[in-house]
């Protein structure tokens, strides 16, 4: 397992799974512990990249899935999920998601390589007036940084990278606050 928060880790570490194996990084470039953990077992046999690459901008997302493929062993799998422009965290009556998703479409008909990304969150939740009920508790844990992709978009990055793609495809996070929806 590899986190950018240490603390997250440390939670895996007490299960005392068998066969798992913890590494902090921070995605792209600061990936030594988690190369150093994968030398040693001879690569992951998994990654999962959850909710993580949404925060970082295409460059970035390039860069970090050639990353992956030196940590996975020989047939090893990597699993992605990101938002999408439909996400729920941008969807329904929000007028935040109804913005980045008319941005996005803008940019693609543009010819845009990564259309979704640059988006500043909490920008815009003042300046649409957005009706998102949050604690400002809960406010600080927004990222600043928002990047949306289609699976389509992901499945062309990681082939460029030098996966092959044995699924890509877009679903609903069930998890999401329903504060979103307004």
């Amino acid at each position: 397992a590899c986190d950018c928060a240490k603390e997250h880790l440390a939670v895996v570490d007490e299960l005392e799974i068998s066969g798992v194996k913890t590494a902090w990084g921070k995605l792209p470039e600061d990936l030594e512990e988690a190369a150093a953990v994968a030398s040693d077992v001879g690569g992951f046999s998994g990654i999962l990249l959850s909710e993580v690459l949404h925060q970082l901008p295409g460059s970035s997302i390039e860069k970090t899935l050639m990353a992956m493929i030196d940590l996975l062993a020989p047939g090893g799998t990597l699993c992605i999920t990101m938002f999408s422009p439909n996400a729920n965290f941008s969807g329904g009556a929000c007028p935040v998601g109804k913005h980045m998703r008319h941005v996005f479409e803008e940019r693609r008909g543009e010819g845009k390589r990564w259309p979704g990304e640059g988006f500043r969150l909490k920008e815009l939740l003042e300046e649409l007036k957005a009706p998102v009920h949050l604690d400002a508790e809960a406010m600080k844990c927004f990222c600043a940084y928002h990047h949306c992709a289609t699976a389509e978009q992901l499945r062309r990055a990681a082939e460029e990278a030098g996966f092959q793609v044995l699924l890509a495809q877009q679903a609903r996070h069930p998890g999401h606050a329903e504060a979103f929806w307004g």
